[in-house]
């Protein structure tokens, strides 16, 4: 055990001491190769990818994902769909506000010119 300690602390403190003088960076599959206990074995029976749950999908597991998934999928295009509906309404208003902006302008004008044609 206390062999163990020793080797764990000689390679933190060697990894720390890398890091601060940005030296001879160790790659984390490389950090055991050079140790006693580093056996095939150890290598290749330690490393595993599982769920948290320690089980995997099968069946209607499986189903429920793809539902959930179809679901996410479902939400995703009505975001995206009120989205475009919402720029196309914002438009719209903006396209009314500058005809009517246009159209009161003109009036303005036009009374303009006829006061003027009046004062002649």
């Amino acid at each position: 055990m206390v062999k163990v300690f020793a080797t764990m602390e000689m390679i933190t403190v060697g990894e720390l001491k890398s890091l601060r003088d940005d030296i001879n960076k160790v790659e984390p599959d490389d950090a055991f190769v050079d140790l006693d206990f580093a056996t095939e074995d150890f290598i290749n029976k330690n490393i595993r990818v599982r769920p948290i749950s320690g089980t995997t999908q099968h069946g209607d597991d499986a189903k429920t994902h793809a539902t959930h998934q179809e679901d996410a999928n479902e939400d995703a295009q009505e975001n995206y769909n009120k989205l475009a509906i919402f720029e196309i309404e914002n438009q719209r208003k903006s396209v009314k506000k500058k005809k009517e902006e246009y159209l009161a302008e003109i009036q303005r004008l036009r009374a303009l010119e006829e006061k003027k044609a009046q004062k002649k």
